[in-house]
């Protein structure tokens, strides 16, 4: 797979072609970045783990987001 930076040179040596599909590769790209960081909120153990001496109660942050940031990255915010 390509990294980001990848793609962005490929777009900036072809730019000149004016490919049609510049702009959608571009979105699928940044698309591609923000799933990828929500996926990494979700993959990191961390975040699974309880936290009992912040607080009153134990919180788990994948718990407390209950998919939020999956939802929101899905919907495209």
């Amino acid at each position: 797979m390509l990294s980001k930076e990848e793609i962005e040179k490929l777009l900036i040596y072809f730019d000149g072609y004016g490919s049609p599909f510049d702009e959608t590769i571009k979105q699928l790209v940044e698309e591609n970045e923000r799933l990828r960081k929500e996926l990494r909120f979700y993959a990191d153990e961390n975040n699974y783990k309880e936290n009992v001496l912040d607080q009153w109660r134990p919180v788990v942050p994948i718990n407390e987001d209950g998919g939020e940031r999956a939802r929101k990255a899905l919907e495209g915010k």
